[in-house]
């Protein structure tokens, strides 16, 4: 995931910080299609990607201490698993 930079810190209107947050999730998404493939996530419908989400959002919720860094990941992990389950049932 990508460090912040000066320009982050100062950018008041979001613009940034949200760019850098979408490439965040664009590259999560760049490794989970290596990792399982692209044509893994068409056999999911939305009930088995909704199940997905939950595992990691359980994960969110069962970490007793979780460091800003921990919840940073595992965020952008549900947003990745969010966009796989948009492109798959839209047929991206």
């Amino acid at each position: 995931m990508g460090e912040k930079t000066y320009t982050d810190a100062i950018d008041n209107t979001g613009t940034v910080a949200m760019r850098g947050i979408l490439e965040d999730v664009a590259e999560e998404r760049v490794w989970q299609n290596r990792h399982w493939g692209a044509a893994h996530d068409q056999n999911h419908d939305l009930e088995e990607w909704l199940v997905l989400i939950d595992q990691r959002m359980d994960k969110l919720h069962g970490d007793v201490v979780i460091t800003p860094l921990r919840r940073r990941f595992l965020l952008i992990k549900v947003a990745a698993l969010a966009a796989a389950a948009i492109e798959a049932l839209e047929d991206y």
